[in-house]
């Protein structure tokens, strides 16, 4: 199992939300941790990352939450070397959409560049620590 700290940052309205840091190619900054997101998300504003495109018929999809349940068009790629914690995890695949929405819900000091979703952690079969503030992968 490997360890990755977890972190608490505030949304503007000081409600907590789990994250963790992370690196994606040049991109420092945090990805939130949403056990209700089925896929991952990452920021359309983020460039020069590894990643694979997915042969997929475009289609829309519901974007419930934090969006008020808003439809949008998204490409749907798969992200790898995500860094965590000195190591590197391929995200999967992962919803491209403008994110700023949720950038505007969090305080100003913490750089969002995407949703880690339960695809991720599924497939890592991972446990969230609450009391201990860990995340831990299998490998």
């Amino acid at each position: 199992m490997h360890r990755i700290a977890l972190h608490t940052i505030q949304s503007v309205d000081n409600l907590p939300l789990i994250a963790v840091k992370a690196t994606l190619g040049k991109h420092k900054g945090y990805f939130i941790v949403d056990t209700g997101a089925q896929i991952c998300l990452i920021g359309d504003h983020l460039t020069d990352f590894e990643y694979e495109e997915i042969d997929f018929e475009k289609q829309d999809a519901s974007v419930m939450g934090i969006l008020d349940n808003e439809t949008l068009n998204v490409t749907i790629i798969f992200v790898k070397n995500l860094k965590l914690a000195r190591r590197n995890f391929d995200l999967g695949p992962s919803f491209v959409m403008p994110i700023q929405h949720i950038q505007d819900k969090i305080k100003k000091k913490y750089q969002i560049l995407g949703i880690i979703g339960n695809s991720f952690l599924e497939f890592y079969e991972a446990i969230i620590d609450y009391r201990s503030k860990e995340l831990f992968l299998n490998l």
